[in-house]
């Protein structure tokens, strides 16, 4: 059995770590002949960790790795950076990072770079001369998969919303940890594995946001609207329309935040979808809102959802639309992507008319 830890824990130019690369590049496919790696010295410029000859069917190509411990994209930059300088060399190669895990992040900025990969998840991408082999392993190994959670973490996640609402402004450390209502070291510990994905960038010790479409995509590629306790109810009313209009006269007389959110939310700001049940986060106890609104909680084929806010930041940005509390753009975008009745397609057109993150 291959061992998955030795790049993680060895130096970067180890002969153990060359032999694992050699050893994985030949189990790719099926006639992929891999000869022996070797090291090529210059001077006054850079050399790449490893430099393999491979012949796929008929094409014959030099593979110019670069090893790196990490798969962060601040780590990816730098490769691509030195593997593009030392192929102008070569006319006939071909860069690769190998890298204990790269992220669908990571993978993106390497696609677009031109640049192949491997990982020890099992995870690989090469391109060239009509040669196309990709391997994407589902599961993320351990430690990515808790670097992910600590990064969207419920209160870790202020941080995104207030840097995705003011998009164009530049904070200071203690004014996002201040508007985002977070400690300052739990702020500077997301803003520092926010510099590390390259999200945000930081100048003249102001920090701004560097790539918002790549953090929505993240962010919303974690996130699950179903993290919000949900309890559903038969309300009396004709429409959901008629519905909302209830809830939002009934909060006027209920102590506690609310606003619309999913298809309801849309409605107000970028209606795009017909819809017929209504999703609230209300931050009283559903009791409140059972007595108010005279709801019979039900099982299936219920009109109203109450949802739990999985932290108050929810409630971010949420404004008023002709008399009623909707969420703020981002949540509603996060919300809609995963929600199964037409959710994706409803959450598109929001980003398209209000986000306006270009990919």
């Amino acid at each position: 059995m291959v061992n998955k830890t030795l790049i993680v824990n060895a130096a970067p130019s180890g002969p153990m770590i060359e032999q694992e690369v050699l050893v994985r590049l030949r189990q790719l496919a099926p006639g992929l002949k891999v000869a022996r790696g070797r090291k090529e010295k210059g001077r006054g410029s850079p050399q790449p960790d490893l430099v393999v000859d491979i012949r796929y069917e008929d094409k014959r190509k030099t593979l110019l790795i670069e090893i790196e411990s990490s798969g962060e994209p601040a780590f990816l930059h730098k490769a691509i950076s030195q593997l593009h300088l030392a192929g102008a060399r070569r006319p006939n190669s071909y860069p690769v990072v190998v890298a204990p895990y790269v992220s669908s992040r990571g993978r993106e900025i390497l696609r677009q770079s031109r640049v192949g990969f491997l990982d020890l998840a099992g995870n690989c991408l090469l391109e060239f001369d009509g040669v196309y082999i990709e391997r994407a392993e589902a599961t993320k190994p351990p430690a990515a998969r808790r670097q992910q959670r600590s990064l969207f973490a419920p209160v870790s996640s202020r941080i995104h919303r207030v840097l995705l609402h003011g998009a164009e402004r530049r904070w200071t450390l203690r004014d996002l940890a201040q508007e985002a209502q977070v400690s300052l070291g739990l702020a500077h510990r997301v803003v520092q594995r926010l510099l590390a994905e390259m999200f945000v960038e930081k100048s003249d010790r102001l920090l701004v946001l560097r790539d918002p479409s790549g953090l929505l995509d993240t962010w919303r590629d974690a996130y699950q609207y179903s993290v919000n306790p949900i309890r559903t109810y038969h309300a009396p009313a004709r429409t959901p329309q008629q519905l909302m209009q209830r809830i939002s006269e009934a909060a006027r007389r209920v102590e506690g935040r609310y606003a619309f959110t999913l298809h309801a939310g849309a409605s107000l700001v970028a209606p795009f979808v017909r819809f017929t049940d209504v999703y609230v986060y209300a931050e009283e106890p559903a009791e409140t809102w059972i007595g108010a609104l005279d709801l019979r909680e039900v099982e299936f084929g219920g009109n109203l959802s109450l949802m739990e806010p999985y932290d108050a930041g929810v409630f971010y940005a949420a404004h008023e639309v002709n008399g009623a509390v909707v969420v703020g753009d981002v949540q509603l975008y996060l919300d809609l992507y995963q929600y199964p009745a037409r959710g994706r397609e409803q959450a598109e057109f929001l980003r398209e008319r209000r986000l306006k993150f270009q990919r």
